[in-house]
């Protein structure tokens, strides 16, 4: 296993691809903070005509960083899509199984530095959001312990929501030929959880909010909403990543281990 993780992390470090997906991590947040900035001069200007108020502020671009239908969240499953897809496309895959590793050791090995990818580049895109957010707009709120409690729990759910779309990836990468079937299953999920999340936060769901919760993703709009985010749905939103997660990879791993590698 030690040996598979070692080629695989190898493998990821030199790709180009990875340093593509690097560059995009750092430029996007800046990218995104000078698009929301325009948008607000834009409503200063038609304030006058006595447009609604509707400004943005650190903490609601800050809110929208770990959004599964966001940028970043759709941009990493189509490297790692292709990344693992690889393995298969160039024969490494077969080689690796004559010399003797299980498919499980195999699909494992790929799920941990896939993870690890999404955690690395997720952190520094997170990070470089935050810093943009606070340097070009006001925060919007007193930050007080509470706040302070909130973005912990924000960060740490949305952190556990990378590794999901990476369980995802995992889940199909080495099924399908090419990865284009990969990409688009991984796209496709992140975009309706996305959209479910939205519209349930936009009804009242206070008579079952505790099957809401368990919505993968749920969590991650609820910073910027006026409670932010309370432990039940923290826990809720852990536990629902992880259980899908987990769904996903028993339902790839089964899938692997059937398929006839050629």
């Amino acid at each position: 296993m030690k040996r598979l993780l070692k080629a695989d992390f190898y493998c990821l470090f030199k790709s180009k691809l990875t340093i593509v997906l690097l560059i995009l991590a750092i430029a996007l947040p800046f990218f995104t903070s000078l698009i929301y900035l325009g948008i607000n001069v834009l409503l200063e200007i038609t304030r006058e005509q006595q447009a609604p108020l509707l400004t943005f502020t650190s903490r609601t671009v800050i809110g929208g960083t770990f959004n599964l239908s966001g940028d970043i969240s759709l941009i990493m499953p189509i490297f790692s899509g292709i990344l693992i897809g690889t393995d298969l496309t160039s024969g490494t895959l077969r080689n690796k199984l004559i010399i003797g590793h299980s498919k499980a050791k195999i699909y494992f090995s790929h799920l941990i530095s896939i993870s690890a990818l999404h955690l690395a580049i997720g952190a520094i895109y997170a990070a470089l959001t935050a810093g943009f957010a606070m340097a070009f707009f006001q925060y919007g709120k007193p930050i007080d312990g509470t706040e302070v409690q909130n973005l912990v729990l924000f960060y740490i759910v949305g952190m556990v929501g990378f590794v999901f779309i990476a369980t995802i990836v995992s889940a199909f990468a080495l099924i399908f030929k090419t990865p284009a079937p990969t990409i688009l299953i991984t796209v496709l999920t992140c975009v309706v959880l996305g959209l479910v999340s939205s519209l349930v936060n936009v009804v009242d769901y206070s008579s079952f909010q505790y099957l809401v919760y368990f919505i993968p993703s749920f969590a991650n709009g609820q910073f910027a909403t006026a409670n932010g985010i309370d432990i039940p749905i923290f826990v809720e939103g852990i536990v629902s990543y992880v259980f899908f997660g987990g769904a996903f990879i028993l339902t790839g791993l089964l899938l692997f281990t059937k398929k006839d590698i050629k």
